[in-house]
Protein backbone atom coordinates (compact mmCIF):
# COMPACT_ATOMS: atom_id res chain seq x y z
CA UNK A 1 0.00 0.00 0.00
CA UNK A 2 1.07 3.76 -1.19
CA UNK A 3 1.91 5.86 1.47
CA UNK A 4 1.41 9.66 0.94
CA UNK A 5 2.41 12.43 3.29
CA UNK A 6 0.22 15.79 2.03
CA UNK A 7 1.24 19.32 4.30
CA UNK A 8 0.59 23.08 3.86
CA UNK A 9 2.31 25.96 4.77
CA UNK A 10 2.48 26.97 8.37
CA UNK A 11 0.84 30.31 8.75
CA UNK A 12 1.66 33.29 11.22
CA UNK A 13 -0.71 34.34 13.67
CA UNK A 14 -0.32 37.95 13.23
CA UNK A 15 -3.52 38.28 11.83
CA UNK A 16 -6.91 36.66 11.17
CA UNK A 17 -7.38 33.68 8.70
CA UNK A 18 -8.61 35.33 5.27
CA UNK A 19 -10.13 33.68 1.88
CA UNK A 20 -6.38 32.93 1.03
CA UNK A 21 -5.70 30.21 3.94
CA UNK A 22 -8.93 28.70 3.91
CA UNK A 23 -8.03 28.00 -0.26
CA UNK A 24 -5.04 26.38 0.63
CA UNK A 25 -6.40 24.22 3.37
CA UNK A 26 -8.94 23.19 1.23
CA UNK A 27 -6.69 22.23 -2.09
CA UNK A 28 -4.62 20.12 0.58
CA UNK A 29 -7.81 18.05 2.10
CA UNK A 30 -8.90 17.30 -1.64
CA UNK A 31 -5.65 15.89 -2.77
CA UNK A 32 -5.97 13.71 0.75
CA UNK A 33 -9.04 12.98 0.57
CA UNK A 34 -8.74 11.68 -3.35
CA UNK A 35 -5.72 9.99 -2.26
CA UNK A 36 -7.57 8.35 0.58
CA UNK A 37 -10.10 7.21 -2.11
CA UNK A 38 -7.16 5.63 -4.34
CA UNK A 39 -6.86 3.14 -1.07
CA UNK A 40 -3.39 4.94 -0.47
CA UNK A 41 -2.49 5.43 3.24
CA UNK A 42 -2.37 9.26 3.92
CA UNK A 43 -1.04 12.02 6.31
CA UNK A 44 -2.54 15.29 6.32
CA UNK A 45 -0.48 17.63 8.77
CA UNK A 46 -1.10 21.52 8.88
CA UNK A 47 -0.54 23.92 11.63
CA UNK A 48 0.61 27.27 12.44
CA UNK A 49 3.98 29.14 13.01
CA UNK A 50 3.46 30.40 16.47
CA UNK A 51 7.35 31.57 17.10
CA UNK A 52 7.31 34.26 13.95
CA UNK A 53 9.11 37.74 14.80
CA UNK A 54 6.16 39.12 12.89
CA UNK A 55 3.90 37.92 15.97
CA UNK A 56 6.45 39.41 18.63
CA UNK A 57 5.40 42.76 16.55
CA UNK A 58 1.78 42.42 16.37
CA UNK A 59 1.78 41.13 19.96
CA UNK A 60 3.49 44.33 21.30
CA UNK A 61 1.48 46.58 19.01
CA UNK A 62 -1.93 44.91 20.78
CA UNK A 63 -0.26 45.44 24.53
CA UNK A 64 -0.24 41.73 25.16
CA UNK A 65 2.82 39.16 25.97
CA UNK A 66 3.73 37.17 22.54
CA UNK A 67 2.70 33.82 24.75
CA UNK A 68 -0.99 35.30 25.97
CA UNK A 69 -1.36 36.94 22.01
CA UNK A 70 -0.29 33.43 19.90
CA UNK A 71 -2.66 31.61 22.27
CA UNK A 72 -5.68 33.62 21.83
CA UNK A 73 -5.08 33.95 17.52
CA UNK A 74 -4.24 30.09 17.13
CA UNK A 75 -7.87 28.53 17.70
CA UNK A 76 -9.32 31.06 14.61
CA UNK A 77 -6.70 29.17 12.47
CA UNK A 78 -7.13 25.28 13.97
CA UNK A 79 -11.01 25.79 14.34
CA UNK A 80 -11.00 26.10 10.16
CA UNK A 81 -10.64 22.37 10.39
CA UNK A 82 -14.27 21.52 11.78
CA UNK A 83 -15.34 25.18 9.71
CA UNK A 84 -14.34 23.60 6.38
CA UNK A 85 -14.56 19.83 6.81
CA UNK A 86 -10.85 19.06 6.81
CA UNK A 87 -9.46 15.58 7.38
CA UNK A 88 -6.17 16.35 9.30
CA UNK A 89 -4.32 13.87 10.76
CA UNK A 90 -2.37 16.66 12.70
CA UNK A 91 -2.31 20.56 13.48
CA UNK A 92 1.17 21.42 14.74
CA UNK A 93 1.77 24.32 16.65
CA UNK A 94 5.31 25.54 17.13
CA UNK A 95 5.02 27.21 20.35
CA UNK A 96 3.07 23.98 22.00
CA UNK A 97 4.01 21.05 20.59
CA UNK A 98 7.01 19.48 21.88
CA UNK A 99 6.90 17.14 19.25
CA UNK A 100 8.46 20.10 16.75
CA UNK A 101 11.23 21.00 18.98
CA UNK A 102 12.37 17.14 18.18
CA UNK A 103 12.06 17.66 14.49
CA UNK A 104 13.94 20.85 14.55
CA UNK A 105 17.02 19.71 16.42
CA UNK A 106 16.61 16.58 14.50
CA UNK A 107 17.29 18.44 11.27
CA UNK A 108 19.36 20.77 12.40
CA UNK A 109 21.95 18.18 13.44
CA UNK A 110 21.63 16.52 10.53
CA UNK A 111 22.29 19.60 8.59
CA UNK A 112 25.66 20.28 10.63
CA UNK A 113 26.85 17.02 9.97
CA UNK A 114 26.61 16.93 6.33
CA UNK A 115 28.49 20.48 6.79
CA UNK A 116 26.16 22.08 5.34
CA UNK A 117 25.78 25.26 8.22
CA UNK A 118 28.03 27.94 8.93
CA UNK A 119 28.57 30.90 10.82
CA UNK A 120 29.36 34.42 9.60
CA UNK A 121 29.14 38.18 9.76
CA UNK A 122 26.09 39.72 8.15
CA UNK A 123 24.47 43.12 6.61
CA UNK A 124 21.41 43.10 4.93
CA UNK A 125 18.06 44.59 4.21
CA UNK A 126 15.12 43.00 5.88
CA UNK A 127 11.65 42.84 5.33
CA UNK A 128 9.78 42.38 8.83
CA UNK A 129 6.83 41.38 6.30
CA UNK A 130 8.55 38.90 4.35
CA UNK A 131 10.57 37.74 7.28
CA UNK A 132 13.18 36.95 4.41
CA UNK A 133 16.35 39.21 3.73
CA UNK A 134 16.82 40.66 0.13
CA UNK A 135 19.40 41.58 -2.20
CA UNK A 136 19.42 44.65 -3.92
CA UNK A 137 18.60 43.53 -7.07
CA UNK A 138 15.57 41.75 -5.75
CA UNK A 139 14.25 45.14 -4.46
CA UNK A 140 12.17 47.79 -6.69
CA UNK A 141 13.43 51.03 -6.42
CA UNK A 142 14.70 50.29 -2.89
CA UNK A 143 11.74 48.78 -1.41
CA UNK A 144 10.08 45.19 -1.14
CA UNK A 145 8.49 44.20 -4.19
CA UNK A 146 6.00 42.13 -2.07
CA UNK A 147 4.98 45.00 1.01
CA UNK A 148 6.52 48.01 -0.50
CA UNK A 149 7.88 49.46 2.34
CA UNK A 150 11.64 50.05 2.83
CA UNK A 151 13.73 46.92 4.42
CA UNK A 152 15.70 47.94 7.75
CA UNK A 153 19.29 47.21 7.58
CA UNK A 154 20.16 44.69 10.00
CA UNK A 155 23.53 44.05 10.98
CA UNK A 156 24.34 40.46 12.95
CA UNK A 157 25.89 36.91 12.65
CA UNK A 158 23.84 33.99 12.00
CA UNK A 159 23.70 30.68 11.02
CA UNK A 160 23.57 30.06 6.90
CA UNK A 161 22.58 27.11 5.43
CA UNK A 162 24.68 26.63 2.14
CA UNK A 163 21.93 26.76 -0.27
CA UNK A 164 24.35 27.04 -3.24
CA UNK A 165 25.54 23.48 -2.92
CA UNK A 166 22.29 22.31 -3.99
CA UNK A 167 21.43 23.96 -7.25
CA UNK A 168 22.79 21.29 -9.62
CA UNK A 169 20.51 18.72 -7.87
CA UNK A 170 17.55 20.97 -7.63
CA UNK A 171 17.78 22.25 -11.31
CA UNK A 172 17.85 18.06 -12.25
CA UNK A 173 15.28 17.03 -9.88
CA UNK A 174 12.70 19.89 -10.85
CA UNK A 175 13.66 19.71 -14.55
CA UNK A 176 13.08 16.10 -14.87
CA UNK A 177 9.92 16.67 -13.15
CA UNK A 178 11.13 13.74 -9.79
CA UNK A 179 9.53 16.56 -8.10
CA UNK A 180 6.80 17.89 -9.63
CA UNK A 181 5.65 21.56 -9.69
CA UNK A 182 2.38 22.57 -10.91
CA UNK A 183 0.87 24.52 -12.31
CA UNK A 184 3.91 25.06 -14.99
CA UNK A 185 4.21 28.28 -14.74
CA UNK A 186 5.42 27.75 -11.06
CA UNK A 187 7.89 25.08 -12.20
CA UNK A 188 9.66 27.69 -14.90
CA UNK A 189 9.82 30.22 -12.28
CA UNK A 190 11.54 28.17 -9.78
CA UNK A 191 14.16 26.89 -12.64
CA UNK A 192 14.29 30.17 -13.54
CA UNK A 193 15.44 31.37 -9.83
CA UNK A 194 18.55 28.45 -9.90
CA UNK A 195 20.08 29.23 -13.19
CA UNK A 196 20.10 32.73 -11.89
CA UNK A 197 22.34 31.44 -8.88
CA UNK A 198 20.98 29.96 -5.42
CA UNK A 199 23.04 32.12 -2.33
CA UNK A 200 23.29 31.03 0.89
CA UNK A 201 20.53 31.98 3.23
CA UNK A 202 20.13 32.63 6.81
CA UNK A 203 18.62 29.80 9.12
CA UNK A 204 18.92 31.27 12.08
CA UNK A 205 18.55 35.29 14.19
CA UNK A 206 19.80 36.66 17.31
CA UNK A 207 17.93 35.54 20.42
CA UNK A 208 17.24 39.44 21.12
CA UNK A 209 15.83 40.08 18.09
CA UNK A 210 13.25 37.50 18.78
CA UNK A 211 12.79 38.63 22.02
CA UNK A 212 13.01 35.96 23.87
CA UNK A 213 9.80 34.63 21.34
CA UNK A 214 11.89 31.59 19.76
CA UNK A 215 13.21 28.01 19.31
CA UNK A 216 16.70 28.18 20.26
CA UNK A 217 19.63 26.83 17.34
CA UNK A 218 20.90 23.53 19.18
CA UNK A 219 24.07 24.23 21.15
CA UNK A 220 24.38 28.03 20.26
CA UNK A 221 21.58 29.48 22.66
CA UNK A 222 22.06 33.00 21.41
CA UNK A 223 20.72 32.06 18.27
CA UNK A 224 16.78 31.49 17.48
CA UNK A 225 16.29 29.34 14.31
CA UNK A 226 13.96 30.62 11.58
CA UNK A 227 13.97 28.62 8.60
CA UNK A 228 14.49 25.78 10.02
CA UNK A 229 11.54 26.08 12.23
CA UNK A 230 8.90 25.75 9.38
CA UNK A 231 10.62 22.94 8.04
CA UNK A 232 10.86 21.25 11.08
CA UNK A 233 6.49 21.71 11.46
CA UNK A 234 6.22 19.70 7.95
CA UNK A 235 9.10 17.10 8.48
CA UNK A 236 8.44 15.85 11.95
CA UNK A 237 6.63 12.15 11.38
CA UNK A 238 9.77 11.14 13.22
CA UNK A 239 9.05 12.90 16.31
CA UNK A 240 5.15 11.81 15.90
CA UNK A 241 6.53 8.07 15.41
CA UNK A 242 5.19 7.65 12.26
CA UNK A 243 8.49 6.30 10.91
CA UNK A 244 6.35 4.10 7.94
CA UNK A 245 5.55 7.56 5.92
CA UNK A 246 9.00 8.97 6.63
CA UNK A 247 11.71 6.58 5.86
CA UNK A 248 13.24 5.60 2.28
CA UNK A 249 10.77 8.21 1.21
CA UNK A 250 10.68 12.24 0.46
CA UNK A 251 9.52 13.78 3.28
CA UNK A 252 6.32 15.61 1.71
CA UNK A 253 4.76 14.01 -1.30
CA UNK A 254 2.43 16.69 -1.70
CA UNK A 255 2.20 20.29 -0.90
CA UNK A 256 -0.20 22.43 -1.21
CA UNK A 257 0.40 26.45 -1.52
CA UNK A 258 -1.76 29.53 -1.79
CA UNK A 259 -1.97 31.53 -5.04
CA UNK A 260 0.26 34.98 -3.72
CA UNK A 261 -1.71 38.26 -3.20
CA UNK A 262 -3.13 40.40 -6.46
CA UNK A 263 -0.49 42.22 -8.27
CA UNK A 264 0.33 45.59 -6.70
CA UNK A 265 1.70 48.73 -8.55
CA UNK A 266 5.07 48.57 -7.19
CA UNK A 267 5.78 44.93 -7.78
CA UNK A 268 8.20 44.10 -10.72
CA UNK A 269 6.56 40.75 -11.06
CA UNK A 270 5.07 38.00 -9.44
CA UNK A 271 6.85 36.39 -6.91
CA UNK A 272 5.62 34.22 -4.22
CA UNK A 273 8.24 33.87 -1.61
CA UNK A 274 6.78 30.36 0.09
CA UNK A 275 7.21 28.80 -3.12
CA UNK A 276 10.76 29.44 -3.33
CA UNK A 277 11.23 28.21 0.63
CA UNK A 278 9.28 25.02 -0.41
CA UNK A 279 11.01 24.13 -3.61
CA UNK A 280 14.31 25.52 -3.24
CA UNK A 281 15.70 25.58 0.39
CA UNK A 282 13.35 23.33 2.08
CA UNK A 283 13.86 20.70 -0.10
CA UNK A 284 17.59 21.06 -0.21
CA UNK A 285 17.50 20.97 4.00
CA UNK A 286 15.44 17.40 3.30
CA UNK A 287 18.28 16.30 0.96
CA UNK A 288 21.32 17.46 3.38
CA UNK A 289 19.51 15.43 6.15
CA UNK A 290 19.63 12.29 3.67
CA UNK A 291 15.99 12.40 2.92
CA UNK A 292 15.48 12.18 -1.13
Amino acid sequence: MTDRYVTTSIPYVNGVPHLGHALELVQADVLARAARERGERVRLQSGTDDNALKNVVAAEQAGRAPREYVDAMTPRFSELAELLDLSLDSFVRTSADPRHRVACAAIWRACAERGDLYRRAYVGQYCPGCEAFYAEPDLLAGVCPEHGVVPVTVREENWFFRLSRYADSLRDLIGTDRIRITPVSRKREVLALIRAGLRDFSVSRDAGRSRGWGIPVPGDPGHDLCVVRRVGQRTCPPALGLRRIWVDRRPCDSRAISPPAPERPYRRRPRHPDLRYACDGARSRCRSTGRR
